[in-house]
């Protein structure tokens, strides 16, 4: 017959277990509990499931090919086969480098990206060798810098050209010139200057392009 000791061991050792079930079953209930507190509050808060990596993201509808053929179709087109691009210009801005100009082109890609590009050009009989275009726009002054100038001559004269992919402030300056009464540009190098009245046929090239870039965005 067993002992009372070993009794009061055998009994201890039952509580023992009793205890450890007994905590096991409130952690999984608990458990349980959460899991079931997050499903419900996706149901219930639409922002929960958008931010779920499973969730499907909503995208704006692109414009069709026709769409942006429609758009673009004021403008002269010229190509770049090897590039696969395409560029649009108001029909009356420059065609070519050796006159003076202001004008504003767009580009396009084969996947439809159409992206602007901004023209600053310079002729005349002497290089400037510029390093800042100044402007008064209706007496405002605002000024650009180039970043790389293409320059050429022939037996009529040089010209600086600068060509760029234009920043919200140029696309600002530029929105400026296209409405305003009367703009001046200064083509200015370090012991040079040339400065022009920007004509209106300028101004209204600009502000064509402007509209049409915005009806693309």
């Amino acid at each position: 017959m067993e002992n009372q000791e070993t009794k009061n061991e055998k009994s201890r050792v039952k509580l023992k277990w009793y205890w450890w079930v007994l905590i096991f079953i409130v952690v999984v209930n608990v458990i349980s509990a959460i899991f079931s507190d997050k499903e419900v509050d996706k149901k219930d808060n639409p922002q929960i499931v958008a931010s779920d990596s499973s969730a499907k993201v909503v995208e704006l509808p692109k414009k069709s090919k026709k769409e942006v053929d429609k758009i673009l179709s004021g403008l002269k087109v010229s190509g770049d086969e090897f590039q696969k691009m395409r560029f649009y210009r108001d029909p009356t801005s420059a065609k070519y480098d050796n006159v003076n100009a202001v004008y504003l082109y767009l580009g396009r890609n084969e996947d439809d990206y159409v992206y602007p590009r901004m023209c600053l050009q310079y002729a005349g009989e002497d290089w400037i060798f510029i390093n800042i275009y100044k402007f008064v726009i209706d007496g405002q002054t605002r000024n650009i810098y180039p970043e790389d100038i293409k320059t050429d001559n022939n037996g009529d004269g040089v010209w600086e050209v600068t060509d760029k992919s234009p920043s919200s402030f140029d696309l600002m300056i530029l929105s400026e010139i296209a409405n305003s009464k009367v703009s001046k540009i200064r083509y200015e190098g370090k012991e040079k200057v040339y400065d022009r009245t920007i004509s209106d046929k300028e101004k209204k090239a600009l502000k064509n392009v402007l509209n049409i870039y915005e009806k693309l965005k």
